[in-house]
């Protein structure tokens, strides 16, 4: 490596431990924190006693559906070589999740998780209740997101764990999160502080898709028409993702597949919602990427002096989310139980007013909306997310509510299927 390379590499360094730095001082628990330990215990302390809105795990009867939930996972729950430079060593996502606080009064933070504790996405025995409990409540299957920066593969010890285990019998397929790795953890380039860039010439496109090909080939893979379902990110960032996608599939073929069938996730980055414009088959919502077409910055009293991001109306977003009609392409629905990234920076988006009740009715709302409107084999709705812990969007057990979204999740899918659609 030359002097100026090294250079570079070590301001990159530098520059992502003084935002960690800073992000710690505005939201740490001090010497209070979960420490993050190979035996998963929870923090003891008041705070992680269950409350009033605690739900027990429920065993319901999944009723027969065409309708499919497909969860959003995220793989970062482990020690990786990129945390461990960028962040120290040992760093995981639960670093971030255990020392956020309450910003205003009924803010809930720190998230902390209930049963499966701390985890540790390299163990077997994890992913297996996971999949146990997504079953249980009537999710189809992950979507895992899947990361390829630099022509190298990131953060890929899950997926490899689960391709090797065929006895992890779930429907799954891949999202590409296809952005750079910036030390604000929102994939802005403009903005600096680049640890991994996203280069996208045609060596590192060629590499992702061969890459990706064990997965595409696996049988528990999710298929339309015969084809791989593959989700990309931002096809913006392409130079030309038509000839990106149709070389592709090309290869796909040449390797006994039956082409792709790509979904463009619609995103604030692009105001492109309609998928042929790339190439595409399909498009995917992706809340809360579609927050901006509801009011904004709620009035709550802060106990920080200054807060940089913006609260928004949960319940308003649900509720025009299910006002939508069916556009001239074929969209797969999304939905969030919520979203609350005030653990990962001080430009927050928190969605006020979530709860399992609400999120209850978005999803049946659109359950039914994908029964109406999307042919038998293609009823697919995504839920965004089964486990994104910093962002408070997941359906895991916590210690708040226990298994109340997972509950939700299946009572929402139940009130589809029996046509009792809840109104107030």
């Amino acid at each position: 490596m030359n002097l100026k390379k090294r250079i570079k590499e070590g301001l990159k360094k530098v520059y992502a431990r003084f935002f960690l730095n800073t992000l710690s001082k505005y939201s740490a628990a001090d010497s209070k924190q979960a420490r993050i330990t190979k035996s998963n215990k929870l923090p003891s302390g008041n705070f992680a006693k269950n409350g009033p809105e605690y739900e027990k795990e429920e065993f319901p009867g999944i009723p027969e559906t065409s309708v499919k939930p497909i969860a959003f996972y995220l793989p970062q729950f482990h020690p990786f070589e990129e945390n461990d430079e960028f962040w120290g060593e040992g760093f995981t996502e639960w670093k971030n999740v255990s020392r956020a606080k309450p910003l205003f009064e009924g803010h809930y933070q720190p998230r902390i998780p209930g049963e499966l504790g701390y985890y540790d996405l390299r163990e077997k025995s994890v992913l297996q209740r996971q999949i146990e409990l997504a079953k249980q409540y009537g999710i189809y299957g992950f979507c895992f997101h899947h990361y390829y920066l630099e022509h190298k593969t990131v953060m890929r010890k899950p997926l490899n764990l689960f391709l090797k285990n065929k006895d992890l019998d779930f429907p799954f397929c891949l999202h590409w999160a296809n952005e750079p790795w910036t030390v604000r953890w929102d994939g802005e380039r403009e903005k600096g502080g680049i640890l991994l860039r996203q280069t996208h010439d045609e060596a590192e496109n060629r590499g992702f898709i061969e890459d990706a090909l064990p997965a595409l080939r696996d049988e528990r893979y999710i298929r339309i028409d015969g084809k791989p379902v593959l989700l990309i990110y931002r096809p913006a960032l392409f130079p030309d993702f038509k000839k990106t996608a149709e070389s592709w599939r090309e290869y796909c073929r040449e390797n006994g597949l039956n082409g792709l069938y790509l979904v463009m996730v619609q995103t604030f980055f692009d105001k492109t919602k309609d998928p042929r414009k790339y190439n595409c088959d399909a498009a995917v919502e992706f809340p809360p990427h579609q927050g901006f077409c509801v009011p904004k910055k709620l009035a709550v009293p802060f106990h920080v002096d200054k807060f940089e991001g913006e609260i928004i109306d949960y319940q308003k977003l649900a509720a025009f989310s299910m006002k939508k009609k069916n556009p001239s392409y074929t969209l797969f629905r999304g939905v969030m139980p919520g979203w609350d990234n005030t653990a990962r920076t001080k430009n927050a988006k928190i969605y006020h007013g979530s709860s399992p009740a609400v999120y209850e009715k978005w999803l049946a709302g659109l359950s039914e909306y994908t029964k109406n409107n999307l042919p038998v084999d293609r009823q697919f709705l995504f839920i965004n997310a089964w486990n994104e812990w910093a962002e408070g969007a997941y359906l895991e057990p916590d210690r708040k509510y226990g298994y109340a979204f997972l509950n939700a999740t299946s009572k929402g899918i139940d009130q589809c299927v029996k046509g009792k659609m809840k109104t107030d």
